[in-house]
């Protein structure tokens, strides 16, 4: 709907599917600060176990705004070089 003021942003439809990444991150004493940054981010987060033979912490992250999963995966692939640049070294990866 387009009012006095521009368009109605939140009249637009939105995906009702929630979609899914799964990131690693290596560094487990990170994990809650990474969670709150994704929080932040109006990411849903929660921590999991990454299967044995990987090391790390799983943290699935669901992008309620994402249209589709590419779209999820490219948002979260974002949100990951922003963490990077804070914490260099810290080796987060989105899991295929």
């Amino acid at each position: 709907m387009i009012g006095p003021e521009g368009p109605d942003l939140n009249a637009l439809p939105t995906s009702q599917k929630v979609e899914k990444v799964f990131v690693r991150l290596s560094d487990a004493g990170l994990a809650d600060e990474f969670v709150g940054f994704l929080r932040r981010a109006d990411c849903v987060a929660s921590l999991g176990e990454v299967e044995a033979h990987a090391e790390g912490i799983a943290v699935r992250v669901e992008v309620p705004e994402a249209y589709d999963p590419a779209q999820a995966r490219m948002e979260v692939a974002l949100y990951l070089r922003v963490w990077e640049a804070v914490h260099p070294g810290s080796g987060a990866e989105v899991l295929d």
